[in-house]
């Protein structure tokens, strides 16, 4: 997906997010490759898609731009209050915008570098089915549908590095428009679109999709007069 915002900074800091949700998808398809005996992920499955998760001001910026240019407008009165608000028939209504955290769900996290989780287990210092749910006091989180008999050091992803680089880009977007660090609730993304932003980033985003083809109508043609 692709994000027209006119504000250098912005597009900057919506780049790098992409650029990581790409590299999570990359990964979760490697780790599924060589280890989808032991996952239970596939389409309908929406165990992990849980009620009131807030996302970074980048990652809401990311959903209200996919939910303007989809022209949709998610009717939130009969949604399943224990359920995201996203989701209909078991499926994201904004899967290609989805936060990393739902990109990532479903393999093993680590909490501190994998890289390290690794080289301590063939140090000897751990046993691989040890790291089940926390290995050197390292906690590792993963779907409780998946990799229920082992967790392969292969299929462990660096969920710090995750964050730390999210943390960067958002921290770009926000310092740039004057705004504290905060978490906005993707119910309330799904039930007021662009109204659920800081009233400073109102402007960013271009011009909805259909006002903006209402407007490029009404333009006369190059060369041409507006009589």
């Amino acid at each position: 997906m692709s994000f027209d915002v006119a504000d250098p900074t912005a597009a900057k800091a919506l780049s790098a997010w992409q650029t990581l949700a790409e590299r999570i998808e990359a990964r979760f398809a490697e780790i599924a490759e060589r280890h989808g005996e032991q996952m239970q992920c596939a389409a309908g499955c929406s165990a992990c898609c849980q009620p009131q998760l807030g996302v970074s001001v980048l990652e809401a910026i990311a959903l209200v731009r996919a939910l303007e240019a989809g022209g949709q407008t998610i009717d939130v009165s009969d949604a399943n209050t224990d359920r995201c608000a996203l989701l209909r028939d078991d499926k994201c209504q904004l899967y290609a915008a989805r936060p990393l955290i739902c990109r990532s769900h479903g393999l093993p996290v680590a909490q501190r570098s994998a890289a390290d989780i690794v080289a301590k287990l063939q140090a000897g210092s751990g046993s691989d089915d040890g790291l089940a749910r926390e290995q050197e006091g390292v906690e590792v989180s993963v779907c409780q549908l998946n990799f229920r008999q082992h967790i392969p050091t292969d299929a462990i992803i660096d969920g710090g590095s995750i964050e730390a680089a999210l943390a960067v880009a958002d921290h770009l977007l926000r310092e740039r428009f004057g705004l504290a660090p905060m978490r906005i609730l993707i119910d309330e993304i799904a039930r007021l679109g662009r109204a659920a932003l800081p009233d400073a980033l109102h402007g960013l985003l271009a011009a909805k999709i259909g006002d903006r083809e209402t407007a490029e109508k009404s333009e006369p043609p190059q060369g041409g007069s507006a009589n």
